[in-house]
């Protein structure tokens, strides 16, 4: 009987001893668990209810697909995606830039389609209708643990003359979270002028001899600009010029894909 009482005994400072090492391992488990950061895509597309009159010039329309950061440290997340959501908000503003930050993505989108119908409901503007539209695109070119490149191509047309399109890059620092710039990327933009020129000339098809200015290019000096709109690639850097920066609208955008070997002491 001794014997059976000692064995019970045992039995319950076992099981106790077990169940108290599990709490123990699940409240470590909980605390150690972060989310690593990452990048979900999101989209948003509205389009405002004149669309469904019979008239299908009359018609506003937004979409939108993008990314936001997840996961990770809060404040790295936050800075992450208070400054795409900038960018994105950017795409909205027609002349000088307004202050768009902590602006909701959603209520701007709505903003442009109601805009658009207080436009149509003024008599005076309806001698000529056309619909307005508003659609970005984000890819992520390149991504390591320590940053990543995003390209946001936006298309718009409110009714001038013509669409309007460009493409933006944004670089990020996946550590601290904060946006990579130019500045940051190259240590001397001066000596990075004449591999564009060349590229340029090799794009347009001229001659080494011959000025890009004569076949319709335009900017200010002799030296080809070296602009901010740069992104980060693996091996690569590549820099978008879009209509009207270095050209009339006619020639297009201008995308330069320069190997990171090439330009090495260039580099920061």
């Amino acid at each position: 009987m001794k014997n059976l009482i000692l064995l019970f005994v045992f039995i319950l400072l076992f099981f106790s001893c077990k169940n108290e090492n599990n709490k123990t391992n699940t409240s470590k488990s909980n605390v150690n668990t972060v989310l690593p950061l990452s990048f979900k895509k999101n989209s948003l597309s509205l389009q405002s209810d004149l669309c469904n009159n019979e008239n299908e010039m009359e018609c506003a329309t937004v979409k939108m697909d993008y990314y936001l950061a997840a996961g990770g440290k809060k404040e790295i997340r936050e800075k992450i995606n208070t400054s795409l959501e900038e960018i994105l908000a950017n795409n909205f503003i027609m002349g000088e830039k307004e202050d768009v930050k902590n602006q909701d993505l959603e209520k701007i989108a709505k903003s442009f389609i109601t805009d658009y119908e207080h436009y149509l409901s003024d008599e005076k503007n309806r001698g000529f209708i056309t619909p307005f539209a508003n659609e970005t695109e984000t890819k992520i070119l390149y991504e390591s643990p320590e940053v990543i490149c995003f390209s946001f191509s936006n298309y718009s047309n409110t009714g001038g003359a013509h669409p309007n399109y460009f493409t933006l890059l944004a670089n990020f620092n996946k550590v601290t979270g904060e946006q990579i710039k130019g500045d940051q990327i190259l240590k001397d933009r001066s000596e990075l002028a004449p591999i564009l020129e060349v590229l340029a000339k090799e794009k347009y098809k001229i001659s080494e001899d011959q000025n890009l200015k004569d076949i319709g290019l335009y900017y200010e000096g002799d030296a080809f600009p070296v602009n901010d709109n740069i992104g980060i690639l693996k091996d690569s850097i590549i820099l978008e010029y879009n209509p009207y920066e270095v050209g009339p609208y006619v020639l297009g955008g201008i995308t330069f894909k320069i190997a990171k070997s090439d330009i090495q002491d260039l580099l920061k």
